[in-house]
């Protein structure tokens, strides 16, 4: 890079696997470097390329006649670019927000709104960062700067509109297949040693399934044996006659998790979700290329989605809600937030200082005008387009993104779920079909019945078994786990081993010192600064060791502490 044309020179990182032009998707062929592949649809189409590329992307055009330098990102914003100005309006840019402090001009300090919004809900929202005066381009976006840094135009190419279709749920199934099918194949390399990321469950079953070459299973546990996930992971995996390794978390693995991911957190999640950063050199040394199903549920099922209620509660633990809530307003939004349903919602945070509300820098966003919904910079169609798609909408926004960036970081890394065939098909689902069935388990089942047959390790059933019937089992275990912990006291007293996929990490900060040694070493950073109480901060470390429950609270600000931000005077 870059790649160079009369006219143009362009720089581009991610995986771009196709275009589309007026309908006609093509697939990239030939052996055309990502940045060489653009710059012939800049030949063939002008700027205008930008909006048919599929899949995962940002790039650089830099504009040799006019003197222009233009970010694009992709449809979601999976590849994101951050940028700030210099004290001369000059334009600095790149992909790893902290790095822009190695510019000389520019200081990360922490914007105090939208460092409590992070602390509050482990993202900040639409195009916002906790640093001050640096911004996320927006999603499916092509921003324009001059030499002087003006932006002389700003171009959104495309934002989700759902436009239900009124096909039979077995034709969205039958479409499904062939999609993920095609965008399990456009992303595959025979030429490199693969690998894929297995847990017990569907999502990455039916990608596994969907694979023609051979790969190396990895599964992440703290146990193999008497783990239901680990051990219904590796019985998929033998099922297929494919490699299967485990990697076993120690009660150090996340604590190390936490300091090798402070210089490039981005700030899209917390630390406790790049379930794989510390597995980087076990996994690199044995393949070069590795698959993720990741988002399949963010995306198909609306995971973050807000869920109309039943008129009898008990309904509700009988049937899955078919239908987005109707949210109209900015506070019945932050009543779904706060309530748990769109994402994280670390609240209270007893160490944030008097004076700074996340609540309010929230609402205070979100806002609603004549023929659009815009929160924190992106636009929207609709509410309902911002309800049902808001959390991929700038995707950054999913409180688990820093698993992808850091996974991008270790090795290419491949994500069918992320096809723009996929989105589009999710955007033509009927809500019935989308919230109240499980297409990804009804394809498998289809693909491959005796893989579905195996029990998945949250309910005990094989995948083909009605959905409504998985939804009642799993409510119930939750209910029943629930009154157990809190007759046994057991996430007191037990391991760290969750049992299923991810650790109890209520459990493992008090257990295990990195939070305090982490709270103790920057006594005199968080002292310094007017928006954080280091005596609360440890109080608050204290009641959780003594019992309460604040490890998202905890976590959070440990982030911040581990990562380059300024948040105080020179500190």
């Amino acid at each position: 890079q870059p790649a160079t044309t009369e006219n143009v020179s362009i720089w581009c990182w991610g995986d771009i696997l196709g275009h589309e032009h007026r309908g006609q998707y093509t697939p990239r062929s030939g052996n055309l470097s990502d940045a060489e592949y653009c710059a012939s649809l800049y030949e063939t189409y002008g700027l205008n390329f930008v909006a048919g590329l599929n899949s995962e992307f940002s790039g650089v055009i830099y504009d040799h006649e006019s003197e222009t330098v233009s970010l694009f990102t992709d449809r979601l914003g999976s590849r994101p670019v951050y940028y700030t100005r210099t004290s001369d309006g000059s334009i600095v840019f790149s992909s790893l927000l902290q790095s822009l402090a190695a510019h000389p001009e520019v200081g990360l300090e922490a914007n105090p709104e939208f460092l409590a919004e992070f602390l509050a809900f482990s993202h900040v929202s639409g195009v916002e960062t906790p640093a001050k005066g640096v911004e996320e381009i927006p999603p499916a976006s092509v921003l324009t700067f001059d030499t002087e840094g003006n932006i002389v135009d700003n171009w959104r190419y495309w934002w989700p509109v759902p436009t239900e279709r009124e096909n039979s749920y077995s034709e969205f199934v039958n479409e499904f297949n062939e999609v993920f099918v095609d965008a399990v194949r456009d992303r595959s390399d025979q030429k490199r040693d693969q690998g894929i990321l297995l847990s017990g469950g569907s999502d990455s079953r039916l990608l596994l399934a969907s694979m023609e070459d051979d790969v190396t299973a990895f599964h992440m546990n703290e146990q193999l044996d008497g783990n239901e996930e680990a051990q219904t992971a590796q019985q998929v995996a033998n099922k297929l006659s494919q490699n299967f390794e485990f990697l076993e978390r120690t009660a150090d693995y996340y604590p190390s998790v936490f300091s090798m991911s402070g210089g490039i957190t981005n700030f899209n999640g917390l630390p406790r979700h790049a379930h794989a950063n510390s597995f980087t050199d076990k996994i690199s040394n044995q393949v070069e290329q590795l698959y993720c199903a990741q988002y399949s549920d963010t995306i198909l099922s609306g995971t973050y989605v807000p869920k109309g209620t039943a008129s009898y509660p008990l309904l509700n633990h009988l049937y899955p809600s078919s239908s987005p809530r109707q949210i109209r307003s900015p506070e019945a939004y932050f009543d779904a937030i706060s309530s748990g349903e769109v994402g994280d919602y670390n609240c209270p945070l007893p160490y944030l200082t008097d004076g700074l509300s996340p609540e309010e820098t929230l609402l205070k966003r979100v806002e609603e005008r004549e023929n659009s919904v815009r929160n924190s910079g992106v636009k929207y169609r609709s509410w309902n387009a911002m309800i049902e798609f808001g959390m991929i909408y700038p995707i950054t926004n999913v409180k688990t993104f820093i698993f992808y960036e850091t996974l991008n970081q270790m090795l290419p890394t491949k994500y069918p779920f992320l096809d723009n065939r996929i989105v589009d098909l999710a955007l033509q689902m009927p809500s019935s079909y989308r919230y109240k069935r499980d297409i990804v388990e009804t394809a498998l089942s289809e693909l491959n019945p005796e893989l579905a047959s195996i029990p998945h390790p949250g309910h005990g059933l094989p995948l083909h078994y009605p959905y409504y019937i998985k939804h009642y089992v799993v409510k119930a275990s939750a209910l029943r786990n629930k009154v157990e912990r809190a007759i046994s006291s057991s996430e007191t007293k037990g391991s760290i081993g969750g049992g299923g996929s991810w650790p109890n990490h209520e459990t493992l900060v008090r257990q295990h010192s990195f939070v305090g040694n982490i709270l103790e070493e920057n006594e005199d950073r968080i002292r310094a600064s007017p928006y954080l109480d280091y005596d609360a901060a440890q109080d608050c470390y204290t009641a959780h060791l003594n019992g309460e429950n604040y490890t998202q609270q905890l976590y959070a600000l440990i982030t911040v502490l581990e990562s380059s931000i300024k948040i105080g005077d020179n500190v």
